[in-house]
């Protein structure tokens, strides 16, 4: 039996449901919230290990068969790191060097133009309708190409990231073909996410773009400020707001 805490109850509720049944498929087992814990901390350290690896792994191997073998190597170097609400992650001219999935909590991307003005590029969240590109907290290009990054990243709620350099990364895309090959697949399918965003941004309403994240998000968007939803959708505060109001006398 799998036990996961309770502070990871969402990855069990009715609106993650799929990612359980997929869990329990992939390892021929069962899932159970854990609701007494005792004050063991090597108890709790192994739930907090099964609930952060297996829900990560179940999402890799969904996409991408990976033997056992092939796993713990990136397993051996993968560290759970902890943000509070606030925490700048990474300051516009970073250099990335490392790549995090999000657990839990929220993040969001952004960048700032000459005039001092910001615009939400990305938010970062784990919910059923999660896309890859909302899963990993990263500046692709930057870590690709060691360069400065044109962004910074804000904590908007506390969030608990899986984090991997791209120095161990890349040495096991030097030494495995899975590996390298996975990292393709992970890249191009982040790649898709964003072009998809961009077509919706030039062909849909700012109304159907604002229901899509409202889904997407499920439950979040409380956590976000409505001037960070708008930037994010190309759109005013104001435009946001009629938006809201109509949707609220709908």
């Amino acid at each position: 039996m799998i036990f996961f805490r309770l502070s990871h109850r969402e990855i069990l509720s009715d609106a993650v449901s799929p990612l359980k049944l997929l869990i329990e498929k992939q390892y021929n087992t069962s899932l159970q919230t854990s609701l007494s814990l005792t004050n063991d901390n090597k108890r709790i350290s192994i739930q907090e290990y099964s609930c952060k690896m297996i829900a990560f792994k179940a999402f890799i191997c969904s996409r991408i068969g990976v033997s056992d073998e092939m796993w713990r190597l990136l397993e051996e170097n993968i560290e759970t790191v902890h943000f509070k609400k606030g925490d700048r992650i990474m300051f516009k001219d970073d250099i990335w060097t490392d790549i995090m999935y999000i657990n839990s909590g929220l993040i969001r991307s952004y960048i700032i133009n000459d005039k001092g003005k910001d615009f939400t590029r990305q938010f970062y969240f784990n919910t059923s309708e999660s896309r890859t590109a909302n899963l990993f907290v990263l500046d692709l290009t930057s870590m690709l190409t060691q360069t400065p990054s044109n962004r910074g990243f804000e904590v908007l709620a506390e969030s608990e990231v899986l984090r991997f350099s791209r120095e161990k990364l890349f040495s096991l895309y030097e030494k495995y073909k899975t590996w390298e090959h996975i990292g393709r697949l992970m890249a191009e399918f982040a790649y898709i996410d964003m072009d998809t965003f961009y077509y919706a941004l030039l062909t849909k309403t700012p109304k159907e773009r604002y229901l899509e994240l409202q889904t997407s998000m499920s439950g979040l968007m409380s956590q976000v400020k409505q001037y960070h939803i708008a930037s994010y959708l190309g759109i005013t505060p104001v435009t946001l707001s009629r938006i809201k109001r109509e949707l609220k006398n709908y």
